[in-house]
């Protein structure tokens, strides 16, 4: 940073390897090679790679992005005034280092920093060293205590050395801090230097992201301890849950068969969750392995599936929620779609859009649509056949002429495809156009649609 090490950050500013210390590093690495090529030649086995001291978390706070404002004094660096800026943390070099680099605005004009840190095992403290494009050079360590981190150390500007000190105080939930400095020109006689505070930018959709992770972790909890008050709070009050055998549930009834222990597992692992977040929708699908008996029958396996969930009231709830059974025990690559066979999966979705909806061609459901094919609407309705998926296009063509669907986004996740897309058109009483945001999850069998679940969003008009 301009004036003082960014607020998060160790020490006081940034500074890149010296040409000594990156000549050190290429020697290093040659020795290193040399190592290598001779035990291999000997028929040894590699030494496991190092990892990290476990000193390395505490640096985990300051993992990101960060914005920071502060207020500085006049000094030997430069004038005071007010300057504000922002940095970013990431793990380089096998997580032996962090590298920070920032940007920053004010009092010594537009400026950029990168700063080094690492932790000392034998020392047990935290030094780094950075570099400024102003030309200054800074490095120092830090001292870790809980909340509380202080460092010292030396900012070097036009060739003179100045020594620095100070503290960073990080907030009960680690997603702010404040900040003091001092500089002295002799290490006896210090001056307030600068202060400010820091707060960690979150990324609103990898937020969303990690709620639906842990809410889809809590439900699979839930269904182990019995906990019917956290189901209620989890799944919408119109919920589709649709089982692996095709059987509609509403949420009373899934209550209720908790409660009752009708379903009960033992347990319920989960993994290979994925996270796609479109403003207040979202499409969870994952994985999971559990152990249980429902109505007494044994369950135990793997399952796929999909969850839809919709925040509302500052919260998220389930509304549509499809599993299928993995047949292979254990390993369900077994069962997933070839990589072509994926491709003409997205080519049939592509035609319920075009041919179907759009241009009324009827006749291309019974090349899309499976002839067992089971529609779950919204409001609990289930329809079957390709015969009456005819009738309903035909309805909606008859009653809204120029209804039209435009598809915006597929996911795929083996034989289920979840789309999401935008239908419109004109209001007959009003004459006004209306547009509504729709979710669907297909599921595929013998390339064609075999089952669906729908979900509307609310209607708007212009």
């Amino acid at each position: 940073m301009g004036t003082a090490k960014a607020p998060g950050d160790l020490g006081p500013e940034p500074l890149l390897l010296s040409e000594q210390r990156r000549r050190t590093m290429r020697t290093l690495t040659t020795l290193i090679v040399v190592t290598c090529v001779v035990a291999a030649a000997w028929g040894q086995a590699p030494s496991p790679a190092p990892k990290p001291d476990p000193g390395y978390k505490a640096y985990e706070v300051l993992i990101g992005d960060w914005q920071y404002e502060g207020q500085a004094q006049d000094s030997p660096i430069g004038p005071g005034g007010k300057f504000a800026g922002k940095q970013s943390a990431r793990w380089v070099l096998g997580g032996f280092f962090m590298e920070m680099r920032g940007q920053e605005q004010g009092n010594l004009g537009a400026l950029e920093w990168v700063e080094y840190d690492w932790y000392d095992p034998t020392a047990k403290n935290y030094p780094w060293q950075g570099h400024m494009s102003i030309g200054d050079t800074y490095s120092g360590v830090t001292t870790v205590s809980g909340n509380v981190w202080k460092f010292t150390g030396t900012q070097t500007h036009k060739g003179i050395a100045y020594k620095i000190r100070g503290e960073t105080r990080f907030a009960a939930d680690r997603m702010s801090s404040t900040w003091k400095s001092e500089i002295s020109a002799d290490g006896k006689t210090w001056a307030p230097w600068t202060e400010g505070k820091a707060t960690k930018v979150v990324n609103p959709t990898a937020a969303a992201e990690q709620e639906l992770i842990q809410l889809a972790k809590s439900w699979g909890a839930a269904m182990v301890s019995g906990d019917a008050a956290a189901l209620e709070r989890i799944l919408a009050e119109e919920i589709m849950d649709t089982d692996p055998v095709g059987r509609p549930w509403t949420k009373a009834q899934s209550i209720a068969a908790l409660k009752s222990g009708t379903m009960k597992a033992t347990s319920w692992a989960m993994d290979d969750m994925k996270v796609h977040v479109y403003g207040d929708t979202a499409v969870v699908t994952g994985r999971t392995t559990l152990t249980g008996r429902f109505h007494g029958e044994d369950i135990s396996g793997q399952y796929r599936w999909t969850d839809t969930f919709v925040r509302r009231d500052g919260r998220w709830q389930c509304v549509a929620t499809h599993a299928s059974r993995i047949t292979e025990a254990g390993d369900d690559k077994l069962v997933r779609p070839s990589a072509a066979q994926l491709e003409r999966n997205k080519a049939v979705i592509e035609r319920i859009f075009d041919e179907v909806f759009n241009a009324g061609n009827l006749d291309a459901i019974d090349e899309i649509y499976h002839e067992d094919f089971v529609r779950h609407d919204p409001d609990g309705t289930v329809s079957t056949g390709t015969e009456t998926h005819k009738s309903m296009v035909a309805r909606i063509r008859r009653t809204i002429p120029d209804y039209r669907e435009n598809l915006q986004l597929m996911i795929v996740e083996g034989d289920l495809i979840a789309c999401r897309w935008i239908s419109s058109g004109t209001d007959r009483k009003s004459g006004s156009v209306w547009t509504r945001p729709c979710l669907s999850t297909f599921r595929f069998q013998d390339g064609k649609i075999i089952e669906q679940w729908l979900f509307f969003g609310s209607q708007s008009q212009s």
